[in-house]
């Protein structure tokens, strides 16, 4: 792998793997940006900076720690390792239908949806523990579900600018009496719900609009 000088891996197409058999430092390349970023071999590779992801993350068969930092991806997310989500920010901000692939589940810390054409598509289930940022696009999860937060004492927050939840979206519910968005509709009409509780008893729960 290159250890020193540039490392220029954004032309169309391109594709790096880091494939070595043991921990690597995933290198920060010209302007941040990778085409296509694979991550193969074994054990542990690290971020080193934010990146840019033109085409398409693989993770497979490793631990992929973020280290905080933040990665734009503009591809497909497809995940048959370990995504060590950390406090990092994940925006997917492609003009083009984008999908995330994880038979496990895939959980992010913060999740960005700032799409200006094509949907995010969920062939998984996905999680965001802290806060989802829907900015522009819409999340189609099919036959799985989008679920914001991991518990009533950690219900994630929501940022709402535009786009829609088409298929099923998950919101912890604390006691707190404000109301909770469900940005939900169809591809051509937005509908979405505002459930406002004032007399919660127990510690909450959940709700699948």
């Amino acid at each position: 792998m290159l250890n020193t000088g540039t490392l220029d891996a954004s032309a169309n197409g391109n594709t790096v793997n880091y494939y070595k058999a043991g921990d690597q430092l995933i290198k920060t390349p010209t302007a941040n940006t990778y085409y296509n970023l694979t991550l193969s071999g074994t054990d542990i590779k690290t971020l080193t900076d934010n990146i840019i992801i033109d085409g398409n993350l693989t993770i497979s068969g490793v631990t992929f720690n973020v280290d905080m930092y933040n990665i734009s991806i503009r591809g497909n997310w497809i995940n048959a390792g370990v995504f060590e989500e950390q406090t990092a920010l994940v925006t997917f901000d492609g003009n083009a239908s984008q999908t995330i692939t994880n038979a496990l589940g895939e959980t992010f810390y913060n999740l960005t949806i700032n799409k200006s054409a094509g949907n995010l598509i969920l062939n998984d289930n996905i999680t965001i523990s802290d806060t989802l940022t829907m900015t522009t696009g819409n999340v189609n999860t099919g036959a799985n579900i989008i679920t914001l937060g991991t518990s009533t004492a950690n219900p994630g927050t929501l940022i709402y600018n535009s786009g829609t939840v088409i298929g099923k979206f998950e919101r912890w519910i604390t006691t707190t009496a404000y109301p909770y968005l469900f940005p939900i509709g169809t591809e051509s009409n937005y509908r979405s719900a505002r459930a406002t509780f004032s007399n919660i008893t127990g510690a909450g729960g959940s709700i699948i609009s």
